[in-house]
């Protein structure tokens, strides 16, 4: 990723966190993830992403993922990170992705139940092909309320990535930049 302006943006209101008193930073947007990674170094305080934990969950539920989003840019950014943490753990993941096509739309016309049926029936359609399921937004998770026990793990972020956060900086373990 280039330096640009969204960059530029995202560290600028990081370091502003860390002035106002953070003393750790959780980035809750997935499709940030490229721009968190860069911005480490320049950051004084631990910097984490909030689909971190659910990254590391997922591998060590099984090799094959499915990435599940409902908006095209945080395809990548999640996979990417589920291979990186993957290689650092030694373990190989098989990693397939699907857009739940119109869902964020929905969402962002307030039309929320139609939104999480369509984040369901992506759920549907890759659900019998793997050994676990990531959500790669936590505006996602909302849409599991109304599923039952699934034949597989589907993992969130929010929880995950608190949980990672809170084990991570009380045990002095949380990752630096490459």
């Amino acid at each position: 990723m280039a330096i640009n302006e969204p960059l530029i943006a995202f560290s600028t209101s990081m370091l502003r966190t860390v002035d106002a008193g953070a003393q750790a930073v959780l980035v809750t947007c997935s499709s940030l993830g490229p721009a968190v990674d860069m911005a480490m170094p320049l950051c004084p305080v631990p910097l984490f992403r909030v689909d971190d934990g659910m990254a590391i969950e997922a591998i060590e539920r099984g090799n094959r993922i499915a990435v599940l989003a409902t908006l095209a840019s945080t395809l990548e950014p999640t996979t990417q990170l589920i291979k990186h943490h993957a290689a650092r753990l030694g373990r190989h993941a098989s990693i397939a992705s699907h857009l739940c096509e119109g869902a964020f739309d929905k969402l962002r016309s307030g039309e929320k139940l139609a939104h999480d049926a369509l984040v369901r029936e992506g759920l549907a359609s890759v659900v019998g092909s793997v050994d676990v399921v990531v959500l790669a937004q936590a505006s996602m998770a909302n849409a599991l309320l109304e599923v039952g026990a699934t034949q597989v793990p589907v993992l969130t972020s929010p929880e995950l990535g608190v949980l990672y956060m809170s084990s991570a900086l009380k045990t002095n373990t949380y990752e630096t930049p490459d």
